[in-house]
């Protein structure tokens, strides 16, 4: 769970998943999995993939 929310602060951070990625030394698909992972856990979408800018959303 360490490194998933290592990877979520990168993308926050970034914006970007590539740039996420290529900052933790993952592929983009690990950071997608990473996040997927959160968004199981927590059982709610954290990031809106579904537009060109990334929305963040915490609750």
């Amino acid at each position: 769970m360490i490194e998933e929310l290592k990877t979520f602060i990168s993308v926050v951070e970034f914006k970007n998943f590539t740039k996420a990625a290529k900052y933790l030394n993952l592929s983009q698909p690990s950071v997608s999995n990473h996040i997927k992972n959160l968004e199981r856990y927590f059982d709610t979408k954290i990031i809106d993939r579904s537009i060109k800018q990334k929305n963040i959303y915490i609750t």
